[in-house]
């Protein structure tokens, strides 16, 4: 188990990450100069505690454990920079961060969380939103104010409705949204220039696939759409310059162009778009 650290009142970083250590979280709020905790990767159990004393923390690290129950409160940590509680067992929505000026990293992928994802653009500054297998529901709330937003992880959950305006997002690099309910069609991404990765695979997605060869850097290299309902003609220019995207379980019109030889054969069934 963690042991007694209140009395080193001046501990400003404790980096404890990679052991086997177990029991529940030991009582920190004595600590108030703490500014990282670092404890991922070990086999801790029980509930994530108040740290709303520990007022300069700049990163918590509680991933890959046994945490259960909600996530608290951290409004009354102003500095707070970096959450990471991923690979646990939380439950519950996910709380209100709006309060946090300095917020640039939230990781919170394969936990129960569910309820709808929140309102995020009173962080204007976040770079990082990984909520990856959980149990999320709802549409896909409007992130447009998130300018520096590069990562936005939403894949498996239970999201539905159609995906949303991310032209906003000029500094998006990967967009996960596959496994999720999503339906509509596929927007314009070309005024992201530096998108690299899409997937939006297993989906109810509709409409044609957007070209995606001319975005400004020339880097997009990962586009996966498989698994949707996705029809019409494909376009004779591999979208993808480097890589032959994952297109397969839709229905086009024309056969597999030369591009797209390790593509599935498609139906040339007319009358689908």
């Amino acid at each position: 188990s963690i042991p007694d650290f209140t009395a080193l009142l001046s501990l400003t970083q404790l980096y404890l990450r990679g052991n086997q250590l177990n029991g529940t979280l030991p009582d920190f709020t004595a600590l108030t100069s703490l500014t990282r905790l670092y404890l991922s990767g070990n086999e801790l159990s029980g509930s994530v505690p108040d740290f709303s004393s520990l007022h300069t923390l700049t990163h918590l690290f509680l991933s890959d454990n046994q945490l259960s129950g909600s996530i608290p409160d951290f409004s009354a940590l102003p500095s707070l920079a970096h959450l990471q509680i991923s690979s646990n067992e939380l439950t519950g929505s996910i709380p209100d961060f709006s309060a946090l000026p300095s917020f640039t990293i939230l990781d919170l992928q394969s936990n129960q969380l569910s309820g709808i994802i929140p309102d995020f653009s009173s962080v204007p500054d976040l770079k990082t939103v990984s909520l990856s297998r959980n149990l999320l529901n709802g549409s896909i709330p409007d992130f447009s104010a998130l300018h520096n937003l590069t990562h936005l992880y939403l894949t498996t959950n239970q999201l539905s409705g159609s995906i949303p305006d991310f032209t906003a997002l000029s500094a998006l690099t990967s967009l996960q949204l596959d496994r999720n309910q999503l339906s509509g069609s596929i927007p314009e991404f070309s005024a992201l220039p530096f998108l690299e990765f899409l997937r939006a695979d297993n989906n109810q997605l509709r409409g044609t696939i957007p070209d995606y060869a001319n975005l400004p850097n020339g880097t997009f290299n990962t586009l996966n759409l498989r698994n949707n309902d996705l029809c019409g003609t494909l376009p004779t220019d591999n979208p993808v310059p480097s890589d032959a995207p994952d297109i397969d379980e839709n229905t086009f019109l024309n056969p597999s162009p030369a591009w797209c030889g390790a593509c599935a054969t498609f139906d040339d069934v007319a009358g689908l778009c």
